[in-house]
């Protein structure tokens, strides 16, 4: 990995939105506290320069990174199932039925399988779930364009940056 594979990490609005910013709020008490006990012209400080310096943001957006993708199997869990997945569930009523309904003929022509109605969602909700994700999916790998789908490109940043929020016993 070069200098310039580095600095198009840390450069990438995603990376740096959705990674890096969350470690180095993580960070912060440790630095400020640092800074407190040993003064802003200590070691410390240089010791932090050159760790920038050499890879240490990439290093912190590497490692929000996958303690996202850690943390990601027990938020799921804590939610009853994938975000996406719980809108097209029938049980779900954050959306109303006939956009739902719209929603389901279009992503059930596109990846050519057919939703479930609610009594089959019901006999049945975890071969549902498969077919919602397999077409959530679908439609992930079909806006991946950030010019042409941009807000979806910012939700998605929103979303990697709050994904890093523990979850507390109160939450799950």
């Amino acid at each position: 990995m070069g200098l310039a594979d580095i600095l198009a990490k840390v450069t990438d609005s995603y990376e740096r939105q959705a990674r890096l910013y969350p470690a180095l709020l993580a960070g912060l008490p440790v630095i400020v506290m640092a800074t407190v006990l040993y003064g802003s012209n200590s070691i410390v400080t240089a010791a932090s320069t050159v760790a920038a310096s050499c890879g240490g943001l990439y290093l912190l957006a590497n490692i929000a990174r996958e303690r996202g993708r850690r943390l990601e199997p027990i938020l799921f869990a804590s939610w009853g199932g994938k975000p996406t997945t719980q809108l097209l569930r029938h049980r779900d009523r954050s959306i109303e039925s006939p956009t739902k309904r719209r929603y389901h003929a279009f992503l059930s022509q596109m990846v050519n399988l057919e939703f479930p109605d609610e009594a089959k969602e019901e006999i049945n909700p975890l071969q549902a779930d498969e077919m919602y994700q397999s077409a959530v999916r679908w439609l992930l790998n079909h806006t991946r364009d950030q010019s042409k789908y941009k807000m979806i490109f910012d939700e998605n940043i929103a979303y990697g940056f709050r994904r890093m929020r523990i979850p507390t016993k109160s939450s799950t």
